[in-house]
């Protein structure tokens, strides 16, 4: 059987959708849209709770998420699994590097998820 990737590029629409949490907000967040309202001045934010922003950015109908809060590996696993099959990626936040999972801590760095 072949597989169907969601429409991630296929979703397209004319403002750039910022996913953030709906509860946990921080400056660094806002600061962080700031910054790419630079260069995506027409930003419209989309507030959602739980890893459900990872399925609306797989979905296409949101293009970026910024978490600047805490979270678990249990909060992330899945939905950025999600995410990556359909073509996004998830990345620590400012360093860029990949989320790692069976840490000793079940921390997770600060993060962005985006459909590339």
């Amino acid at each position: 059987a072949e597989i169907e990737q969601l429409p991630l590029a296929s979703n397209e629409h004319d403002d750039y959708r910022v996913a953030v949490s709906r509860s946990h907000q921080t400056p660094e967040t806002h600061q962080h849209i700031d910054e790419l309202r630079v260069t995506h001045p027409n930003i419209e934010i989309i507030e959602q709770g739980s890893s459900y922003k990872f399925c609306l950015l797989a979905e296409g109908i949101v293009d970026y998420y910024i978490r600047t809060s805490t979270t678990s590996e249990w909060d992330t696993a899945a939905g950025e699994l999600i995410l990556h099959e359909a073509g996004g990626v998830t990345h620590s936040f400012p360093n860029g590097e990949p989320l790692l999972y069976n840490k000793e801590s079940l921390d997770n760095p600060w993060f962005v998820a985006k459909r590339v």
